[in-house]
């Protein structure tokens, strides 16, 4: 999911997404545009080959970055923008057929690993 975050959470940020208020949540609508590539080709997915890393691409509408910021101004020579980036690492399991399985898990369960979809 995407989410605005307009200041850190150690500041009093929260979560401002629709995952979190399905009406009113900031979404990145029209979608993010992205491509991944796993190295080596056939290495996604595949728990017998072992990837060697990875890379993505993504573009981003840049209307969407200035929305809720009255402050925001376009981009111009000179002019810095921040943006943080996360990826998330799930717990996976090899199945019987050979294949990945995501291992079940809470990542803001109040009891870490419980048996829940996030």
């Amino acid at each position: 999911w995407t989410l605005l975050l307009d200041k850190p959470y150690d500041d009093g940020g929260g979560e401002n997404s629709k995952r979190v208020d399905p009406v009113n949540g900031y979404d990145m609508s029209p979608f993010i545009r992205s491509a991944t590539k796993v190295y080596p080709n056939d290495a996604i997915n595949r728990p017998d080959v072992r990837n060697t890393h990875w890379t993505a691409e993504v573009a981003l509408p840049i209307s969407k970055l200035m929305e809720r910021n009255e402050l925001a101004k376009r981009p111009s020579d000179g002019h810095q923008w921040r943006i943080n980036f996360s990826r998330v690492q799930w717990g996976v399991k090899v199945n019987e057929k050979g294949e990945y399985e995501k291992k079940p898990c809470c990542q803001s369960c109040a009891v870490p690993g419980t048996a829940a979809e996030d």
